[in-house]
């Protein structure tokens, strides 16, 4: 295969130029996708990599979700958050649960026996259940 067929298999693939064209109408197509442009001196493999780059579709949004537990509280558990990767998100307080007797609220632990509190706002890595921290009042 030589390196116009190559570069023409590559951007054809990719829903690019229409086959029949030169290595350099197709190493010019890089400049009318995403205003990208291959750098000055570029071999055809670095033109069929750069242009590969400038039709890569975005890559996904990852979201985690929130889950919060009352651990030993009584009422309702607090609706999850879905959290975008890399972002924080308010945690809630302890609205709509009652303590279990002789404790206060503490915050949110990442297990049901800790007794240390997350960061408000917290980042979540993965999606992951809070666990409700009951202080001795």
């Amino acid at each position: 295969m030589t390196k116009v067929e190559a570069l023409h298999e590559v951007i054809t693939a990719l829903g690019g130029t229409p086959q029949g064209t030169t290595v350099a109408e197709c190493i010019a197509e890089i400049t009318t996708i995403k205003g990208g442009a291959p750098t000055a001196g570029a071999s055809t493999s670095e033109a069929i990599h750069e242009l590969a780059l400038a039709l890569a579709p975005e890559p996904p949004t990852v979201i985690y979700t929130v889950i919060f537990d009352k651990n030993g509280a009584i009422g309702t558990d607090p609706a999850y958050i879905m959290v975008t990767a890399g972002e924080s998100t308010a945690l809630p307080d302890d609205t709509g649960m009652t303590a279990p007797e002789g404790k206060t609220f503490g915050g949110w632990a990442e297990s049901a026996e800790s007794t240390t509190a997350v960061d408000d706002p917290y980042t979540p890595a993965a999606d992951i259940t809070l666990h409700a921290i009951w202080q001795n009042a």
